[in-house]
Formats: structure tokens, sequence, C-alpha cells
């Protein structure tokens, strides 16, 4: 045939590719692939989760300025509350006949429903032998949510003193 140029032989050195040696190697490029998507879902798992726990956070710091900002004779509970205790963590619970504090709320924000729970108990001091039962009011705001990563809960407390006057 004219115009065709007789093909070399190959020296031992440049063998090139298999196609097992090249499937192997794709096989090796895939598993690569894989396990960095997964890592990229992973994180955006856990900044998602990060952005839950900082607006939990946000709440409950804003439910605790709401009830310090109530007069400190009206801080309490009503009995009709929805989800009214007696006691909380073996404190009594502040009682108001003003239902200024709900014990339970929801807020959703952004798709995420957060449960709130409200607890305003009295805490008890101490001077020498003399030990008053109901010496100050203590809040104690919990924030509860369900995420892709799982349930959590955030807690704040804050003590509300009567102030002299």
């Amino acid at each position: 045939m004219a115009g065709v140029a007789p093909s070399q032989a190959r020296l031992d050195g440049e063998a090139g590719f298999s196609i097992v040696e090249a499937i192997v190697a794709t096989m090796l490029l895939a598993v690569g692939v894989l396990a960095v998507v997964a890592s990229m879902g992973a994180a955006a798992r856990t900044e998602a989760a990060g952005g839950h726990r900082q607006e939990a956070a946000r709440l409950a710091s804003s439910e605790l300025e709401t009830i310090r900002a109530f007069p400190y004779a009206e801080v309490g509970i009503a009995l009709t509350s929805r989800g009214y205790l007696p006691r909380f963590e073996s404190r009594p619970t502040v009682t108001g006949a003003v239902n200024r504090v709900d014990a339970t709320g929801t807020r959703t924000v952004g798709g995420t429903t957060y449960a709130i729970g409200r607890h305003v108990t009295w805490a008890p001091i101490q001077v020498g032998a003399v030990r008053n039962n109901q010496g100050y009011k203590w809040a104690t705001v919990l924030v509860s949510w369900t995420d892709a990563t799982g349930s959590h809960q955030i807690r704040q407390d804050t003590g509300l003193y009567q102030v002299a006057g």
C-alpha cells in the first residue's frame, strides 16, 4: 500500500496502558470523587446544624430578656398556662395571677420548628441560720429542635432579683 507507513515495534518501556490498568485508574478516581462528594454533604449538614444551634441560642436569649423586662412582681407562670409544672428541678414554680410567661410555645424559623419551654422557680437563699425558700426567682428557658443530625436542646438561665427601692 502506497502512503501508509509501516508501524514500528514498541520498545519495552513504551508499552502504554492496558485496559485493566485504565479500569483500575477510573475506579480509584470514582472512589475519590465519591469521598469528596460525601464530605461536602457532611459539611453542609454540620453547617446547617450550627445555624440551628445559633438560632436556638438567639431564641433562648430573647425569651430571657423578655422575662427580665417584666416587673419583678409580675414574673411568674399562671396555673392555667399550657404546660404548667408545679415544680422544676426540685424547686417550686413561681405562680402569677397575670400570665406574663407562658410555660411552653413554639417558633418556626427558616423551616425549623423550635419548642420553647419556660420555667420560673423560687431559688432559696440562706443568711446565717435563716433560710428563705423564696429568696429570688430563677428563670430557665429550654429550646429544643430536631434536624438532619438528630434532636438537640439549648438551655439558658438567669436569676431575677427584686430591686430595693
